[in-house]
């Protein structure tokens, strides 16, 4: 979907579009599939190399049934007899020597859906309606406020059919971050200086209680919705700590930040970086942010408004750290997009990936040219995929060739 823009970009924030070469060399992993798979896993522990850890597996070399070679850093490893029969011939093999994988996806009921709202003076402005979609002829216009507050009670009213349990929070942000919480109680206002103070506002977030179920507390948070009044500036950073903050509490916890504006105050500003140290300073907060979500396993989306510049490439940093989605939705479709964004149930957290190759190759776009490439993920999906380019060096190529001339592969 494309963004209309409402004020031109800096010429040197765009983002740079770079060609790259085309590779066939790349390695596509569903990571929620794997970990759905639980029947195929081989209750035991597999043969590990001592130079890299590696799984020892059909391509490796045994020698005399003694020892056997690791392809991937060329140790080489004793092999006992109790240990041949590890060795299949044949097949992909996943391993589980983790008694916990026999309570997969059991997160119990204390993970939380955060919805972080943008509620600054910039939500006033209409969205003209179609006939269609309007009851009464005599209202042909909707302003972005009156859309969120629609989508958050159809959502509101999903989530309580289906997963009544299901803990639920609210923050909103203008000049001001409002912590209401499951509604139950008056919320935390915080504001001024406090907005300035990130040990602060993290532990202000952290010292929120946990959101009573939805079951008790669907009509508390619909009318605080309903209350909802849009003014002021756009204290989007400090919000979104704060959102993380509460669910760091609780592993495969949900944020969804929807917002129609840059962040302009002074903590994670986006809106004033013509200087280059303010928008290194503004993009590392986020980046921080996201790092901070991803090792408290919290999923963090990003819903923007259509036809407006909310510098997606810095904001954006938060879902792609951490699995959320990244989308630019129109304000009658917000509805369906955080329907879209709950409808993917976690089923895994704290998930961390190693992936080996052979010492003759390298991963591209990771860094340092490295034959190990390591990855957290956080939370995953069943939609969780790894995808990343390798190469040879060039060098290699002859020996490569002449290792692998006999192994069927």
């Amino acid at each position: 979907m494309q963004n209309t823009q409402d004020s031109p970009v800096t010429p040197s924030r765009a983002p740079s579009m770079e060609q790259l070469p085309a590779n066939c060399n790349i390695l596509l992993l569903n990571i929620g599939k794997m970990v759905k798979d639980s029947d195929s896993y081989i209750r035991e522990h597999p043969l590990l190399c001592s130079g890299c850890s590696a799984t020892c597996s059909k391509l490796n070399q045994i020698n005399d049934s003694k020892t056997w070679t690791c392809v991937f850093c060329a140790a080489e490893n004793p092999l006992s007899n109790d240990n041949i029969f590890k060795i299949r011939e044949e097949g992909d093999e996943l391993y589980s020597g983790d008694p916990l994988l026999e309570n997969e996806y059991s997160f119990g009921n204390q993970s939380m859906i955060i919805f972080c709202i943008d509620i600054s003076g910039s939500m006033s402005v209409t969205t003209e309606l179609s006939q269609d979609q309007s009851n009464d002829y005599n209202i042909v216009y909707k302003s972005r406020m009156e859309a969120v507050k629609s989508a958050l009670d159809q959502t509101l009213d999903i989530l309580h059919k289906q997963h009544c349990e299901k803990r639920v929070a609210l923050v909103t942000f203008s000049d001001q971050v409002k912590l209401y919480g499951d509604g139950l109680k008056e919320p935390l206002v915080l504001q001024d200086t406090e907005l300035l103070d990130p040990d602060h506002l993290k532990s202000q977030g952290e010292d929120q209680p946990l959101p009573r179920p939805l079951s008790e507390t669907l009509h508390a948070l619909k009318e605080k919705i309903h209350c909802l009044e849009e003014s002021g500036a756009t204290a989007l950073g400090p919000a979104a700590l704060v959102s993380i903050a509460i669910a760091s509490k609780s592993p495969g916890s949900k944020v969804i930040i929807c917002t129609d504006g840059r962040a302009n105050t002074d903590l994670g500003n986006l809106e004033d970086i013509s200087e280059e140290y303010a928008y290194q300073s503004s993009k590392l907060y986020y980046s921080n942010l996201g790092d901070l979500a991803l090792q408290h396993s919290v999923v963090v989306s990003v819903v923007t408004i259509e036809g407006t510049n909310c510098r997606l490439p810095e904001l954006g940093q938060l879902a792609d750290k951490t699995g959320g989605k990244v989308n630019i939705v129109h304000p009658l479709k917000l509805a369906d997009e955080f329907q879209s964004i709950l409808e993917e149930d976690i089923i895994a957290t704290n998930v961390k990936l190693k992936v080996f190759l052979p010492l003759t190759m390298y991963f591209l776009y990771e860094g340092d040219q490295q034959s190990v490439l390591e990855k957290s993920f956080g939370s995953v999906t069943s939609d969780t995929v790894l995808s990343t380019e390798f190469n040879i060096y060039s060098s290699k190529i002859k020996g490569l060739l002449n290792t692998y001339k006999n192994i069927d592969v």
